[in-house]
């Protein structure tokens, strides 16, 4: 026979056991709802990444087509003036060292005109 004992165990586990179901469900619920913010985010990215592409499709083919305009223009340019060579490359060779700048009167400080230290202070000269 069964006793009271085990009547008021059962009892207790069905309780624990539909305590767990309902909180089961509530994340379930939460979890559903959260499903459906990321689809709807997923969706707008994708709906975002189509218009990206577009647009970086739409920009390379203008590019191009400005890239094959200036082509067309230099050809041109050069079949029209025969006598005028297309520019030379640059040489790698190491760049010419600049020259003594020219002395224009009146630019040069003069002796009296340069700074004097105070007293207790020094003057460096850097150039």
């Amino acid at each position: 026979m069964i006793s009271l004992e085990q009547v008021k165990e059962l009892n207790r586990r069905v309780l624990l056991a539909l305590s767990e179901i309902r909180r089961l469900q509530e994340e379930n619920g939460r979890l559903l709802a959260q499903k459906a913010e990321a689809d709807a985010r997923i969706k707008e990215l994708e709906g975002q990444i189509g218009a990206f592409n577009r647009d970086n499709q739409a920009l390379e083919a203008g590019i191009l087509g400005i890239l094959e305009e200036l082509d067309k223009l230099e050809q041109d340019f050069h079949t029209r003036n025969l006598h005028v060579p297309p520019p030379p490359a640059p040489s790698p060779g190491p760049a010419p060292k600049p020259g003594p700048s020219p002395v224009v009167p009146g630019d040069a400080p003069q002796e009296e005109d340069k700074a004097k230290p105070e007293a207790g202070e020094t003057l460096l000269e850097i150039f």
